[in-house]
């Protein structure tokens, strides 16, 4: 018992010692400007597509209508 309290100790006192630190990373280059409105006909909007399944795709659709790809979901 007193070896288990030692390890979670141990554990506690390295998570606050050592926090993980998380990053999040935007890539500003894709190709087309952001203000660029997407056409369903060209290629970007067909690749971005191909990346959401069919039930992201109905769940988009009901909350942002037809222009539920962003410049954000291009790849």
């Amino acid at each position: 018992m007193k070896k288990i309290s030692s390890i979670l100790l141990f554990l506690l006192f390295a998570s606050v010692l050592f926090p993980q630190t998380k990053y999040l990373v935007y890539f500003k280059d894709k190709g087309i400007s952001p203000n660029t409105k997407l056409l369903k006909s060209s290629a970007l909007f067909e690749a971005a597509a191909k990346e959401l399944s069919q039930r992201a795709i109905e769940r988009r659709k009901q909350v942002m209508g037809d222009n539920y790809i962003t410049y954000e979901d291009l790849p």
